[in-house]
């Protein structure tokens, strides 16, 4: 997808979540999805954990919505999604160790 089109249908859909519409959300989620699970499987290098990973970051971002000002939403949401799976990696590690 070309980036300017991305963007404008991000910042469309932020608009739209910040009026109160929360559906429009999957919007943003659609856009983010491959590139976040990419990541996480290159973080965790397990499908399920990754899925686990990607999941959980949307819900911490979706919660910490109205604090994102004008930032850039896929930036927030990648270094969400990076500290899911992160933690999600460092838990596994931990309990592997015990």
């Amino acid at each position: 997808m070309d980036e300017a089109l991305q963007h404008s249908l991000e910042r469309q859909a932020v608009d739209k979540c910040r009026a109160g519409d929360k559906d429009e959300f999957h919007v943003i989620v659609s856009l983010h999805s491959t590139a976040m699970f990419r990541t996480a499987y290159g973080i965790t290098g397990d499908y399920a954990q990754a899925e686990d990973a990607v999941q959980d970051a949307f819900v911490r971002a979706w919660k910490k919505f109205n604090q994102y000002e004008d930032k850039i939403v896929s930036h927030v949401v990648y270094e969400t999604e990076v500290e899911a799976a992160a933690e999600m990696e460092r838990l596994i590690t931990e309990s592997l160790e015990k």
